[in-house]
């Protein structure tokens, strides 16, 4: 295909593998060929056919004639291109794969609604059993257990009520 392409087959069967695997995942998982006629299995299919095909190429295990190699190969370059190209003008890799950069903040806040909710209960638990709110943070062990990264003071305690100051990293 390309003179003296000796360095540059590894790289090409590295590239042709790993699309290989990413097509089928996409294909199983439902993340692609919605609108192929055949669906999944057609497109699990092709993506074997063409890309195993340019692997065997790669390999010498392929067809016998320079021709159908290049073609072999060249498939599976288009094929992997128009499946890239899609994705990427789509914004299937912003709401995918970068989506858990984005999603930091939620889970955080998540985190934290669930523990502060476990401190009022546990504020609760202790406050049936003393009959004052808990003094300080460690007197609430037994009921509330603070995720890693966490600072919680107490900074109010009276009849009344409480008050909580907690940070997270």
């Amino acid at each position: 295909m390309i003179r003296g392409g000796a360095a540059l087959r590894p790289i090409l069967v590295a590239v042709i593998a790993i699309q290989l695997v990413w097509f089928e995942i996409a294909a199983v998982a439902g993340q692609a060929f919605h609108q192929m006629p055949g669906g999944r299995a057609a497109g699990a299919l092709l993506g074997a056919i063409v890309f195993g095909s340019a692997l065997a190429a790669l390999s010498g295990l392929g067809p016998r004639t320079r021709r159908l190699r290049q073609v072999a190969i060249v498939a599976a370059l288009l094929l992997t291109a128009r499946f890239q190209l899609i994705r990427v003008l789509n914004g299937w890799y912003g709401a995918h794969i970068f989506a858990s950069l984005r999603n930091r903040p939620s889970e955080t806040k998540a985190r934290l609604v669930v523990t502060l909710r476990e401190l009022a209960a546990a504020q609760e638990q202790y406050r049936l059993r003393q009959r004052i709110y808990a003094p300080s943070a460690d007197s609430l062990h037994q009921w509330v257990v603070l995720p890693a990264g966490t600072d919680l003071r107490l900074s109010r305690n009276r009849d009344a009520g409480w008050a909580a100051r907690m940070t997270m990293e």
